[in-house]
This record gives structure tokens, C-alpha cells and sequence, in this order.
């Protein structure tokens, strides 16, 4: 069977005029997992990324310790869903609901988390470019692609915390609660790890953080 380890990208800017830009630790948390990949001598034969900055900043972070095959083009297929255009949408049609401030982390992930079952259940009708059936297939198409017609042994995958969570829907068969739960849940730098063949995929582990697992790095465990 082959594998494939799924990325969740480093911290972003939450809270700034541009999400997609690294914050100083988001990089560093990028090093931090080539380095963990390169002591451990793991190698990958195929790499994909999305095509969102913070996705290749992320890859120039792991690439710094770790050497990497050359990269397929960006998949647009791994992009995160418009949550500005999320948020936005949810607080228009919902008034009262206190507009989160900036740098107001914990506002934001609640009316995320809010946004994203209003998205999930059909309540914000045609403001956003895509409804949340058009994302799961989009990124189900992503992932049957690979499955099905890769003949790469070990693939890194980088995106964001949407695809990771829709990727394992297709996988697990669990409803859309259970995809927003993930997603809010989803780490920086987090890995998630598939065995797949064409017959069958299987998850080994979600959202995992080896590479932050130590005393001095505990508060570098972000979800932004």
C-alpha cells in the first residue's frame, strides 16, 4: 500500500489584513517538522500542495532541513474554503451576533464554528462562491485522483484544515458536525496519516504534533 501524510499548514496571520501570509512562528513551525522528518530519515517520492501562499511558505519551511522531491504543480483542489467570505455572509444575515474583534481568537473561533454549520446546512443560500457540497466534492475529487492513479509509494500532502478534515469524511463516512469539529480542532503543522491503494483507504492518525511535543514547545501548539 502507499501513504500518504497530510499537512496542516503553519500558523497564519490570524487577525491581520492578509490570513494568507505566515506569522514568525508558522514558520518556525515549518522548520521545526522538516527537521523532525529529516532525523528521522523519513523520504517522500511525490508532493503536493495547495495553492495558497501559506502552503508554499510551508513547504520552504520543511524544505530548509528536509530534501524533497520536485513539487507538482498547485492543486486548487486543496485550497481552504473563503472563510472571510464565510464569516462575513454569517454576520450579515445574523445581526445581533457580536462581530469579533481583531485579535479576538477565541470570537473568531466561535462564530467560525457557527459560520461553518450555517455554510454546512444550506442557511447562507447563494453568498459564498461555493457551496459546502461543492467543496467536499472538489476536494473527494482531489483525493480519488491521488488514490487512484498515483503510483508514488510515500506522497506529502500541504493544505489547510478544510481539506484535511473533508479528506477524512470521503475516508471515515461521518456527517458535516463532525467535519466543522475537526476542522476547529485542526492544529498548525498538524499531520494526518492514510494507507491507501486502489481498493481502500484507511486513517492511521489525525492531527498529529510530534515535532511540537516537548516542554519548551507546548505553546507553540496553535489552531489559527
Amino acid at each position: 500500500m502507499s501513504e500518504m501524510t497530510l499537512v496542516r499548514h503553519g500558523q497564519a496571520s490570524l487577525g491581520a489584513d492578509n490570513y494568507d501570509e505566515l506569522s514568525p512562528l508558522g514558520v518556525q513551525q515549518s522548520v521545526w517538522l522538516g527537521e523532525y522528518f529529516a532525523q528521522r530519515q523519513v523520504t517522500f517520492d511525490q508532493v503536493i500542495i495547495g495553492a495558497q501562499h501559506r502552503h508554499r511558505q510551508t513547504l520552504d519551511g520543511l524544505s530548509r532541513s528536509l530534501c524533497l522531491p520536485s513539487v507538482d504543480p498547485p492543486d486548487v483542489r486543496l485550497n481552504e474554503l473563503d472563510f472571510h467570505c464565510l464569516l462575513a455572509s454569517y454576520l450579515a444575515r445574523n445581526p445581533n451576533h457580536p462581530k469579533p474583534g481583531r485579535g479576538d481568537v477565541r470570537g473568531m473561533f466561535s462564530t467560525f464554528k457557527l459560520a461553518m454549520s450555517a455554510w454546512a446546512d444550506g442557511t447562507l443560500g447563494d453568498d459564498m462562491p461555493e457551496s459546502a457540497q461543492q467543496f467536499i466534492d472538489r476536494v473527494g475529487q482531489f483525493l480519488a485522483s491521488v488514490t487512484q492513479h498515483s503510483t508514488a509509494k510515500n506522497i506529502l500532502v500541504i493544505t489547510s484544515g478544510g481539506p484535511i478534515s473533508t479528506v477524512l469524511k470521503h475516508v471515515m463516512g461521518f456527517g458535516m458536525d463532525t467535519l466543522v469539529a475537526l476542522q476547529v480542532q485542526s492544529r498548525n503543522t498538524a499531520l494526518s496519516h492514510l494507507y491507501f491503494n486502489q481498493s481502500a483507504t484507511y486513517l492511521t492518525s489525525f492531527n498529529h504534533v510530534p515535532h511540537l511535543d516537548q516542554p519548551a514547545r507546548l505553546n507553540a501548539i496553535t489552531h489559527a
